[in-house]
Formats: C-alpha cells, sequence, structure tokens
C-alpha cells in the first residue's frame, strides 16, 4: 500500500511536470487539478483576450460526457496541491538535467483561471481549463518534442527511492476552429521497491484569439488508457464555446 501511494505521488508529479508549460499543477493522488494562471516566463502574444471572462469561457457540467460528474475544487485545495507538488519534487534529479529548469513550478493565482473538474467514478477524470497571458502551444509543441519529451525524474521519498520516466507523443488532434492546437499523450511509468505503475494521461491545447484552453484527460486505473471518445468531445466542445463567446 505504502508503494503504492510513492508510484502514485511521483507519476504524477512527473506528469505535471512533463506538460508544466500548460498545466502548472496536478493532484498528487493523481487527478489533474490546476493550469498555469501565468508566470513571470510567460511567453502569450498581446491580445484583447479578457482574463475576467475566462471562468464564463468554461464548459458546464451538462456538457461533459454521459457518466461523468462535475466536481468543485476550492482555491485552498489547489493552493495546497501544489504545495504537496513543490515538496514532491524537491532535490528530484532530472535526466536530461535540462528539463529540471524547464518544469520548475511557477507560482500560480487560482482565481484567475477557468476551471472545470468531472469524474467517472473512481477510474477516469476529465478538466478543462482556460486562461489568459500563460504559456503558447508553440512553445509547449517545442518541449514536448524536444529533449524532454523523454525524460526521468529520481527523488527520495520517505527513504524509498522513487524514479519515474515519462515519454510524450504528440497525437492527431480533432479538427477544432483554433489558431493553433496540439493534442500529447504522456505514458509515465514509475517503480519503487521492485514495483512498477504505469499511468497515461491525454492533454490538448488550443490557442484562439489570446486564451488558452487546455483538457486533460487520466485514467485512474494503472495500465489502463484514458478516455479518448470523452476527452475529443470535450477538447471540440470547449474551443467552440471559446470561439463562439470570446
Amino acid at each position: 500500500m505504502v508503494r503504492n501511494i510513492f508510484s502514485k505521488t511521483a507519476g504524477a508529479a512527473l506528469a505535471c511536470a512533463a506538460s508544466i508549460g500548460l498545466v502548472a499543477g496536478c493532484s498528487t493522488d493523481g487527478d489533474a487539478v490546476k493550469s498555469d494562471a501565468g508566470s513571470a516566463a510567460s511567453t502569450t502574444t498581446q491580445s484583447d483576450a479578457d482574463p475576467a471572462k475566462v471562468r464564463a469561457l468554461v464548459l458546464t457540467p451538462k456538457d461533459f460526457p454521459a457518466g461523468y460528474v462535475a466536481q468543485e475544487i476550492p482555491l485552498s485545495q489547489m493552493d495546497d496541491t501544489l504545495d504537496k507538488l513543490r515538496a514532491a519534487t524537491k532535490g528530484a534529479t532530472f535526466t536530461p538535467a535540462s528539463c529540471g529548469d524547464v518544469n520548475a513550478i511557477p507560482d500560480i493565482d487560482f482565481g484567475k483561471i477557468g476551471l472545470a473538474v468531472a469524474t467517472k467514478g473512481m477510474t477516469a477524470s476529465l478538466t478543462e481549463m482556460v486562461t489568459v497571458g500563460g504559456t503558447t502551444v508553440s512553445n509547449y509543441r517545442k518541449q514536448v518534442t524536444g529533449e524532454c519529451s523523454s525524460m526521468t525524474m529520481t527523488m527520495e521519498m520517505e527513504g524509498q527511492k522513487v524514479t519515474s520516466r515519462v515519454k510524450q507523443n504528440v497525437l492527431d488532434t480533432p479538427k477544432v476552429d483554433a489558431d493553433d492546437s496540439i493534442v500529447v499523450e504522456a505514458v509515465t511509468t514509475t517503480k519503487v521497491g521492485g514495483q512498477t505503475v504505469e499511468t497515461r494521461t491525454l492533454t490538448g491545447a488550443a490557442e484562439v484569439d489570446g486564451y488558452l484552453i487546455n483538457v486533460t484527460a487520466t485514467n485512474m486505473v494503472p495500465g489502463e488508457d484514458p478516455d479518448r471518445a470523452g476527452f475529443e468531445a470535450l477538447f471540440t466542445k470547449a474551443v467552440a464555446k471559446v470561439v463562439d463567446q470570446a
């Protein structure tokens, strides 16, 4: 049981770090719950996008696929999750070493993001985020296709050595009316004490008139694939809503 917790925490931390350009925080118990709300290093181009509108631009609970139940994520829980992620990765060693700098966890103002989270029992989650002033899809594409497309993080948790490796692959993107878009699959393999756990996530990102839309699908059952159909349906709806209402 303890080793399962270590594996899950490390896997979630590295999966989050792998996509830090778009997703600035994930729950250390496996659920993606947070987005990059804009750090000092953000490079989104200037636009007329209004940060005050992001909450109105996220999808409503009825827009999620059948079987998913919307969840409320308090701001205090988000802050706590970010603290846990920082603690989990503090002192970690990245290979290649440069990926540690790329995946540094920024400060985030969670009051400036639009967020919608839904889960299907204990097996799957879908998350949508809308932000202004984060990174660009172009920069994210460079990250996931560059030397950090495959990276390893090694750390110690309560005296146990934990090693996680993530491999990222760019997939075909559903047809969306966006300025730029990308879909990335991340496969994270975590080893601790002779036990190996594999987790898979899908992350879709799109830019529309200065707004950054991010949709993430996570399967909380080790080794199982995310809900690809649900992910694509939600990603398409999320982009369409911003196009129509921004």
